[in-house]
């Protein structure tokens, strides 16, 4: 990544937008992506924090490897296979033993979700690994909606929506 990616602002992937509707008053929405939700529909917000570490894909390759050099063992030893592939036992339980290094000290990977349940009843999901960009939103959407979503205009946790 340059220099130049790295310290400028990145744009939001959200917008509340007003826009006219058909009585010739402003229906304020939420821009999502392709998606708009209008801010009339909304009935609900349930924040939700996912936290977890990346190493299912990393463990499995290096059980591959693992199995890769335990055939090669039993090649050489059981079917008189030449020495020389030793060497790519060595190499193959190298890559294994990476393989399971790297997965152990994987990072913890955090993920922030806002729930918006609407009066449909359908649920749209915001997803950011930005907790700033989260608690933006949530923000902005409750000085906009009536005090009605939610205890005090605050967020409300929702068991359906999570």
């Amino acid at each position: 990544m340059t220099k130049s990616l790295a310290f400028e602002v990145r744009p939001r992937s959200w917008s509340i937008e007003t826009g006219h509707d058909r009585d010739g008053g402003l229906a304020a929405g939420l821009q999502i992506g392709s998606m708009r939700i209008l801010l009339n529909d909304i009935e609900s917000m349930a924040l939700e924090s996912v936290t977890e570490r990346d190493c299912k894909g990393l463990a499995v390759i290096g059980a591959l490897f693992g199995s890769g050099a335990v055939l090669f063992i039993l090649l050489i030893t059981v079917f008189d296979w030449r020495t020389r592939f030793l060497i790519g036992t060595t190499f193959l339980g190298a890559l294994a033993l990476a393989s399971f290094v790297e997965a152990w000290t994987a990072n913890r990977i955090s993920l922030h979700r806002l729930h918006i349940r609407l009066r449909s009843g359908e649920t749209a999901i915001f997803a950011s690994a930005d907790a700033a960009e989260i608690a933006d939103l949530t923000s902005a959407l409750q000085t906009r909606l009536p005090p009605a979503v939610g205890a005090n205009g605050r967020v409300t946790p929702d068991r359906a929506a999570a």
